[in-house]
């Protein structure tokens, strides 16, 4: 067979069906871990959207509307962080008006709690992105190093330097640092996105919380 020939032939299939054991591992690995990535990517980023939407659309409504008629619009039906902290804060206050107390610790307290959970529950599973766009690269880098050992073997085996006998083997090898690669980049790009567009959640719940306790300990 001709080195063109070699060249023309060996499609993705082949590299992985030719590869040696420990390379075919690696790439299963790479695999599992780059449709993993994707997985918490569409997810995470659907419910950053709706996030986002939810809460922009609540702003306009808390804007032109009384606390009062918001609560009872969205006390049974609140899902974005920033309708969670209203009730929450608006439930937290009437109690504490009930009783005559205006202990301000306690809103400032019920805030927080829910702010903290509905940021932790858009955090899960982001710091798995970092993670495997930071061994990814080494994962599949492995794969290289292993399979270009296994080809020199082959070749100190057949006693043959050609480049038909080496082409082959090298590029076995380096087909698992470009899965790696594959697998790395997506998952490094959407976790700062993704991250990126947490906090500016973050901070809009922050200042939307400081406008509230001000508004309901002021009134």
């Amino acid at each position: 067979m001709s080195i063109e020939a070699v060249g023309n032939e060996r499609s993705i299939i082949d590299l992985i069906y030719g590869a040696d054991f420990v390379v075919q591992l690696v790439i299963l690995i790479l695999f599992i871990a780059s449709i993993w990535s994707w997985t918490i990517i569409i997810h995470k980023w659907r419910l950053i959207n709706y996030v986002t939407k939810k809460t922009q659309y609540f702003e306009k409504v808390f804007a032109n509307n009384s606390p009062e008629k918001i609560l009872e619009r969205f006390k049974d039906s609140a899902s974005a962080p920033i309708e969670q902290v209203f009730v929450s804060a608006m439930q937290k206050w009437n109690k504490i008006r009930s009783k005559d107390q205006k202990n301000i610790d306690d809103l400032s307290a019920a805030m927080f709690v829910i702010k903290s959970k509905s940021i932790a529950n858009l955090e899960s599973d982001i710091n798995v992105l970092a993670t495997i766009a930071a061994s990814t690269p080494f994962i599949g880098l492995f794969g290289t190093v292993w399979g270009i050992m296994h080809s020199f073997q082959s070749i100190a085996a057949a006693k043959n330097t050609s480049l038909a006998i080496v082409a082959p083997g090298i590029a076995e090898a380096l087909f698992a640092t470009g899965i790696g690669l594959v697998a790395a980049i997506p998952a490094l790009i959407f976790y700062n996105l993704l991250n990126a567009k947490i906090e500016k959640i973050e901070t809009n719940l922050e200042n939307f919380s400081i406008e509230l306790h001000s508004q309901l300990t002021n009134s």
